[in-house]
């Protein structure tokens, strides 16, 4: 009996190990995520599943995923994007600056955000407006850097997303004019620094020479429908980012992670199920568990009916 039983422990151990094994490899979870080629202070590519991208602890329920061979292809006005706004920090000089923006019609004069609307972007975005990934189960954002190249000047830092959602359609003219000011866009669906202090954010390296091209976007930001289910369909969508950033502190900012050329912009997907967020599938995390249990109760049954007997 107490073979059987240390073989049932070591059986129901296994699979909860093999279980905990899959989801360290397949859940990658950081405070930064590099979806570059490049280790960058010491920050590693970030893999998960085959695929350059992952999730931060804040949040394991959102992904950001660098482009990969089978996502669609096209440049603005083609009908597979529909653009929603440019962010670009207006006659930039110097290699140390940053930008940040929302979708809006136009930014007001003076105000602090750095987003533009060039013609063919419709920044007006509804919750019944929003692409769903090809599960069904994530909304889909897409983002195109644009960079210079050489001298690391490729690279960029995306260091904050908040999406929120209002029944009140955001135009010029509004008081929202600075970042503290940003909660009068509405209800506050997604945060990608929630309960981040302002020296400890988080991060995601992107590197415009990989997706380089028209039509290429660099990276697609995964958020799950169900964070939007309290709003209504006819609510307003508004996507604020900011760029250049780290480490965000003035001091010791890594060179090459700041903005150096044109704007960066976000888009959503025209069609639903065209881009496959590639998450874990918790099936299998499950099944593992499932065979360790399975092995238990398949060794434990017949020492039962035995002892029935």
């Amino acid at each position: 009996m107490f073979i059987n039983l240390s073989l049932h422990l070591r059986a129901l151990l296994l699979g909860f190990l093999s279980m905990m094994a899959f989801v360290a490899e397949s859940r990658a979870l950081n405070s930064v995520l590099n979806l570059t080629n490049q280790t960058i202070d010491t920050y590693t590519q970030t893999v998960t599943n085959n695929a350059v991208g992952g999730a931060f602890s804040n949040n394991p329920n959102v992904w950001f995923r660098r482009s990969i061979s089978t996502d669609p292809v096209g440049s603005s006005g083609s009908g597979v994007y529909r653009d929603l706004y440019r962010v670009q920090l207006s006659g930039q000089t110097s290699s140390t600056v940053s930008e940040d923006g929302f979708n809006r019609n136009t930014s007001n004069a003076g105000d602090e955000f750095d987003e533009s609307i060039p013609n063919g972007f419709n920044p007006y975005l509804r919750v019944s407006e929003l692409v769903t990934d090809s599960s069904g189960g994530y909304y889909v954002f897409a983002l195109d850097v644009n960079e210079n190249s050489g001298s690391s000047n490729e690279l960029i830092s995306l260091d904050t997303v908040r999406v929120y959602t209002s029944s009140s359609n955001i135009t010029d003219g509004t008081t929202i004019n600075t970042v503290p000011e940003l909660s009068g866009l509405g209800t506050l669906r997604y945060d990608m620094n929630a309960g981040s202090t302002s020296d400890d954010w988080n991060y995601v390296f992107l590197d415009y020479s990989l997706g380089a091209g028209s039509g290429k976007m660099d990276m697609y930001l995964f958020i799950p429908t169900s964070y939007f289910a309290a709003a209504a369909s006819t609510d307003y969508v508004y996507l604020y980012s900011a760029f250049g950033r780290y480490p965000h502190l003035g001091s010791g900012r890594t060179a090459g992670l700041d903005t150096s050329d044109g704007g960066e912009q976000w888009s959503i997907p025209a069609n639903a199920g065209n881009v496959q967020v590639l998450v874990p599938e918790p099936t299998t995390a499950a099944l593992l568990l499932l065979g360790g249990t399975c092995c238990f109760v398949r060794r434990k049954r017949p020492q039962t009916l035995t002892s029935i007997s």
